[in-house]
């Protein structure tokens, strides 16, 4: 009896799976963070770091195996760029975080490890080609605006620019998880949710075989 649950509890998220929804919803999500990113930057005066692109073309790469299970139905190809992007990203951000608390406790050396000379898989010159995206402008571990001289902020401007004064908080009021912190969060969350289709995909072969 609980293997005949188990069974279909396998079958409906596999079949779940097969349709868009998945994928539509982790794209979506992946583009918003990223444009959130590019706002933040462009807007409330907060430039990217190094670990920052990189999460970024980890987005990017989220959005990428999205559309090409949405369009092309290669599952198998946009599991295996999900997971290099969470892998990716992930290493980042978790990166970001150490130098960050680095900087809070005053250890030089584990401040080390931030480049204006980004690399990026496969020697691609994302900064050069797409610089408003990919070009560190900031250093690591410091996430608070950076307002140049002489600039005139409006009321919306002024206010972000004030409650992210201290740095880039989820709630800034408490502090609490800063953007590294967030963004493994993010993708705890994404790889749980690939794993899960990705292993119910398999399994739903096995028990094919198996009948």
């Amino acid at each position: 009896m609980k293997v005949m649950k188990s069974k279909n509890i396998i079958l409906k998220i596999t079949k779940w799976q097969s349709g868009i929804c998945l994928w539509l919803v982790m794209g979506f999500c992946s583009l918003f963070l990223l444009l959130l990113s590019h706002i933040f930057q462009s807007y409330f005066f907060m430039p990217p770091c190094e670990q920052c692109v990189y999460i970024r073309f980890a987005f990017v790469l989220l959005i990428f195996s999205s559309l090409i299970a949405i369009f092309l139905r290669q599952r198998l190809i946009s599991y295996i760029i999900s997971f290099y992007a969470i892998y990716f990203g992930f290493r980042a951000a978790i990166k970001l975080e150490a130098i960050k608390q680095a900087i809070n406790s005053n250890n030089i050396f584990g401040m080390i490890g931030c480049s204006s000379e980004p690399k990026f898989p496969i020697f691609l010159p994302l900064d050069k080609y797409f610089p408003q995206l990919f070009k560190p402008l900031g250093s690591c571990g410091y996430d608070a605006p950076i307002i140049p001289q002489n600039t005139n902020l409006n009321t919306f401007q002024e206010y972000f620019t004030n409650l992210y004064s201290n740095g880039w908080y989820l709630i800034p009021q408490a502090k609490f998880l800063n953007m590294a912190e967030a963004c493994i969060l993010a993708f705890g969350v994404i790889f749980l949710c690939i794993s899960v289709m990705f292993i119910c995909t398999l399994s739903k072969k096995y028990l094919k075989m198996s009948d």
